[in-house]
């Protein structure tokens, strides 16, 4: 089962709400944020998780993710 039981952002919520049928998210962060951390839980305990090609364990944060003005990609990887 290659999906997210939940994806938080630190810096404010995600659009549209999270839902594990989604698989693009948008958010808006203030001018002067300059990282963010995103914490993906898997739905299956034996799946595991990247966040920018940086393993995580299933329900922790990801390192800070530097933030430039414009837009910013952020891959999640299950």
């Amino acid at each position: 089962n290659a999906s997210l039981a939940s994806l938080l952002l630190d810096r404010g919520p995600l659009s549209p709400a999270f839902a594990p049928a989604v698989t693009s998210y948008t958010a808006t962060v203030a001018f002067e944020i300059t990282t963010a951390t995103i914490t993906p839980t898997v739905s299956e305990v034996t799946a595991t998780v990247a966040v920018n090609g940086v393993p995580l364990v299933s329900g922790t944060a990801s390192p800070p993710i530097d933030l430039n003005v414009g837009g910013n990609n952020v891959t999640t990887v299950i």
